[in-house]
């Protein structure tokens, strides 16, 4: 037989098994062995990469968008940064509802939401200086495929519709989908400790009707009159990041994967490659649009994009460590710390992506200008990522140091 962790991810005889206490694994929500704080690395460094890939993907006539994840598999970035928004949400509030309730835990929640509304309003002000600083530039095409038609026509309204959410020009439509999944969070958490299977049901349900019903979904006065990503279709893979995130890392049930498992995970992402790539491979491009062009599907989740996802899931899963050395590497650092301070890394990407948009339809997509943008972006999102790191870890030490100084106040007062 062939035993698994979780976090170890390396298939060992039972023979050859380490003790316990030496390998890494789950224990009250702790990952053991990932970091010297218990927390799982890959999930950053993922993230982190997502992240980028988002960026590259958001920056129009960027070449290296050619070999991001959307172009080697059915799904995208996004898929990725949702389904690891969920894992880290099953894992923090987990924690709190077990540690704190039920309330502590929505009050994160509406305090997250807060912040991630405030991002989105400024994102969309930097949408507004864009548009009214470079409007000789935009043509009719710029408008229709970056949805800032209504902007054009109607300012005021579309101000409004800004920051009532339901108008999402570029780089404004991701942050409203997670603000929604973030606050029904600790309630899907809830509803996990009394029952899985009722809680993956009614995921699975909503996911169902958001694609059998039409106009189940909630109105934007975009171009489109719908979200750009359904939350009550793109809440089912969020949601199986929150089960996952919970089961494994809170409840502490280890990850066994099976021999059996991984050979059929390696054929989904064999035929998902294909498929995405059967315009060149088979000649009709048209009868494959839902995998060869992901904005046709991506209001809502194919069935197909969502097994090839969670395939690669699974695969990551098995064969990436918590400590492998790539993992751990100082050459992936600015990866791990983007994906743990994933906010405020993507509002720094987003105006450099509207502003290299622009500059591409202005000269066109020159070698030296889709240089500059890709440096420039990369280089903001890593320098926002270690000035929130570095204040985080200077708030720590203050946190840790305080209780020791107000001894010594205490002691020289006496």
């Amino acid at each position: 037989m062939v035993m698994f962790s979780f976090t170890r991810m390396r298939a060992i005889g039972r023979s050859e098994a380490p003790a316990r206490a030496e390998r890494p694994c789950v224990e009250s929500g702790r990952v053991v062995g990932a970091s010297v704080t218990g927390r799982d690395l890959r999930i950053d460094l993922i993230r982190g990469l997502a992240l980028w890939m988002i960026f590259l993907d958001h920056t129009a006539g960027n070449p290296l968008n050619r070999i991001t994840y959307g172009h080697v598999a059915l799904p995208d970035a996004l898929d990725i940064f949702v389904f690891l928004s969920g894992l880290s949400c099953g894992i923090l509030y987990g924690k709190l509802i077990l540690a704190h309730g039920f309330v502590a835990a929505q009050t994160r929640a509406l305090r997250r939401a807060g912040q991630l509304y405030v991002a989105q309003v400024l994102i969309g002000f930097v949408n507004i200086a864009c548009y009214f600083a470079f409007r000789p530039l935009l043509d009719s095409d710029y408008l229709a495929t970056y949805d800032v038609a209504l902007l054009a026509q109607e300012p005021l309204r579309a101000v409004g519709a800004m920051l009532g959410l339901v108008y999402t020009p570029q780089m404004m439509d991701i942050l409203p989908l997670y603000l929604i999944l973030v606050l029904a969070t600790p309630a899907f958490v809830l509803l996990l400790t009394r029952s899985q299977a009722v809680a993956l049901a009614l995921s699975a349900s909503l996911w169902l009707a958001a694609a059998a019903i039409p106009g189940f979904t909630i109105p934007s006065l975009g171009l489109a009159g719908e979200a750009s990503y359904d939350p009550f279709s793109w809440q089912l893979l969020f949601c199986i990041g929150l089960w996952l995130g919970k089961r494994h890392y809170v409840d502490g049930v280890p990850f066994r994967p099976r021999r059996s498992l991984l050979a059929v995970c390696w054929m989904i992402v064999a035929i998902g490659f294909a498929a995405r790539h059967a315009g060149m491979l088979f000649g009709d491009p048209d009868a494959y649009a839902w995998a060869v062009e992901p904005s046709v599907v991506r209001s809502h989740i194919h069935p197909a994009r969502l097994i090839n996802f969670l395939a690669w899931v699974y695969l990551v899963a098995a064969y990436l460590r918590a400590d492998s050395g790539l993992v751990r590497s100082r050459w992936t650092e600015s990866l791990r710390l983007c994906g743990r301070h994933s906010l405020e890394v993507f509002c720094a990407a987003a105006p450099v992506s509207i502003v290299a948009t622009i500059a591409v339809l202005k000269y066109g997509p020159t070698f030296t200008l889709e240089a500059i943008a890709t440096v420039t972006g990369v280089a903001a999102m890593i320098a926002v990522a270690r000035f929130m790191d570095h204040r985080r870890m200077r708030r720590r030490h203050a946190r840790d140091v305080a209780p020791e100084r107000r001894l010594q106040r205490a002691g020289a007062r006496t």
